[in-house]
């Protein structure tokens, strides 16, 4: 009798296991039809220091599993029978994020995946509570990849791709697998700028420029992301998702965003800690950018909220008003 196999992957990052948890995949693994269930966990995809606690409950459900150090990016690659996956994701790692995108794109992977964002911190748990959330994003697009692996810069082009490479603008890609594209051509065609991508369960998505479409380096300590500064030297000419997110930028793309609110008439703005991720920025120095453009125009202060990465979104006032981290 053929078995019914289903790999499982939980984020390592940011997940706790707990009842609800566990009865969530249960739930989820007792919906898939099919006789002899045999499960598949990696160690790469189970949350740190509860390997004991997921081994307890796969062993109360009867069911045959086995626990390996797989790769499941590269077991993609060669699958050739079908299989079912089952991901819960904290909606805030990359490392799962990627995953998700990788199985919706596999013809022979079923997928059942569902967010559990137990600090409620997740962007993606406000789709629906926002009229808008923004994507902080770079202003850097390819046209396609040279033999060598290398993305080549170019300047006009009939289709481009955006490098969503990390962080939330990568993790959208879960909801618009096009968003590299759609991004691309905008980028092409108007620049590096504030851009309306298009709505998603009742939120309207748009982007946020924290960083530029690319540079010239002066100093790599000062330009360059901390991780790639070393590949640097002065005179050099650098991708922009690898350089630091910049305040002028921040700038502008602020003033056009109290422009589209206006416009749209946006009564709720969700907006991650702009340029202070992978962009390596400080967010006190991205807070003073937020009271130089918005001023006294009280409103926005109370529209726009930002989230943070361990707990609730609040509204910009609280931040200035408690002056917090």
């Amino acid at each position: 009798m053929a078995s019914t196999n289903i790999c499982i992957a939980i984020s390592p990052y940011h997940l706790q296991l707990d009842n609800d948890v566990f009865d969530i995949l249960r739930s989820k693994i007792n919906q898939i039809q099919g006789m002899n269930k045999v499960l598949y966990v990696s160690k790469k995809y189970i949350p740190r220091k509860q390997t004991k606690e997921l081994y307890a409950f796969l062993n109360s459900l009867n069911i045959q599993f086995f626990v390996k150090d797989t790769n499941y990016l590269v077991m993609l690659k060669s699958l050739k029978t079908p299989i079912n996956f089952i991901i819960l994701w904290s909606g805030k790692d990359d490392y799962t994020a990627n995953l998700i995108i990788n199985c919706q794109s596999h013809p022979k992977v079923a997928l059942d995946y569902t967010i559990i964002d137990q600090q409620q911190s997740s962007l993606w748990s406000y789709f629906g509570k926002h009229d808008a959330i923004g994507i902080t994003t770079n202003g850097f697009y390819v046209k396609n990849k040279n033999p060598s692996g290398n993305y080549s810069f170019i300047s006009t082009i009939d289709e481009a791709l955006a490098i969503c490479g990390k962080g939330c603008a990568f993790q959208f890609r879960v909801f618009e697998p096009l968003f590299q594209i759609i991004l691309g051509q905008k980028l092409r065609l108007f620049g590096n700028n504030v851009h309306l991508i298009g709505k998603y369960n009742d939120t309207t998505i748009f982007t946020f420029p924290v960083k530029p479409h690319s540079l010239v380096v002066k100093d790599p300590e000062k330009d360059i992301v901390s991780k790639q500064a070393h590949r640097f030297k002065k005179g050099d000419k650098a991708p922009g998702y690898i350089c630091k997110a910049r305040l002028d930028i921040i700038e502008k793309s602020l003033k056009q965003l109290l422009t589209l609110m206006t416009i749209h008439k946006f009564n709720s703005v969700l907006l991650p800690r702009v340029g202070c991720g992978n962009g390596e920025l400080n967010w006190f120095g991205v807070l003073e950018v937020f009271k130089k453009v918005i001023g006294t125009k009280q409103k926005f202060y109370e529209r726009i909220h930002i989230a943070s990465f361990t707990s609730p979104p609040k509204p910009l006032t609280e931040f200035l008003k408690n002056k917090q981290p």
